[in-house]
């Protein structure tokens, strides 16, 4: 598991310092954007309340080429291939930061 902490991450009991040009890449936007949705299940069960229904919207249509996450009424729906998809993403981009 990983956690974001402003322009580090935490991954294995590790801190990563993010600089400017990994901090500013297309995948970390998408780990972040991913890590919103993620929260949404962990504390709302993926029900979207007030005002977090726009802006989950907004979350959701920044992913490049998304086809794996909708919303329905107030729902969050996860379709087939998410999970495949959020792992590729979490494993180039850490191996971006291994690089380094």
């Amino acid at each position: 598991m990983f956690r974001v902490l402003n322009n580090k991450i935490l991954y294995e009991n590790e801190i990563y310092t993010l600089n400017d040009q990994i901090f500013s890449q297309e995948k970390f936007n998408i780990i972040k954007n991913v890590y919103k949705i993620r929260n949404c299940f962990a504390h709302n069960n993926g029900v979207l309340k007030g005002e977090k229904i726009q802006e989950m919207k907004k979350t959701i249509k920044a992913l490049h080429q998304n086809y794996y996450f909708k919303i329905n009424d107030d729902l969050i729906l996860i379709e087939k291939g998410a999970l495949h998809f959020i792992t590729q993403t979490m494993r180039n981009f850490f191996d971006e930061i291994l690089k380094k």
